[in-house]
């Protein structure tokens, strides 16, 4: 029974900690096609690795939760290297009002994601520091 569970945890809490860390990784790069499903499925092949090494089940519920919970507290930073990234690309080739223009999207999205990617944590943190805790020993 604990193999099917920690297989269950390992494909699909894994692709939550796998598609929370590609959004992190690939941000930065500017969406670079070529590189989704290597970092999709190199994340879950990670994913199922510290599933499977997990000695119970709600262990690796909890290092999965835990780890897309630290993804999703990293999601802001990515957002702000891809933010930074487009405004140098737009400020190179258009005028003024276009770069001031991206300066404001990007720190509109940089914020959203920030606010969005904190309670995301929060939730993630939450579940997976009370799943899978060893249980004290009474004496």
């Amino acid at each position: 029974m604990s193999f099917i569970g920690k297989l269950l945890a390992g494909l699909v809490g894994g692709f939550a900690f796998a598609f929370i860390g590609y959004m992190v990784i690939i941000l930065p790069l500017g969406g670079n096609e070529a590189l989704v499903g290597p970092i999709l499925f190199g994340l879950w092949a990670l994913a199922l690795v510290i599933a499977f090494k997990a000695k119970r089940a709600a262990k690796a519920w909890r290092r999965l939760l835990i780890g897309s919970a630290i993804f999703s507290l990293m999601l802001p930073l990515s957002a702000l290297i891809f933010s930074g990234v487009q405004v140098a690309e737009i400020g190179a080739e258009s005028s003024g009002a276009a770069t001031a223009g991206a300066v404001a999207g990007g720190g509109i999205v940089t914020v959203m994601t920030g606010f969005v990617s904190f309670f995301m944590a929060a939730i993630f943190l939450l579940v997976g520091l009370l799943i899978g805790r060893d249980k004290p020993e009474s004496s």
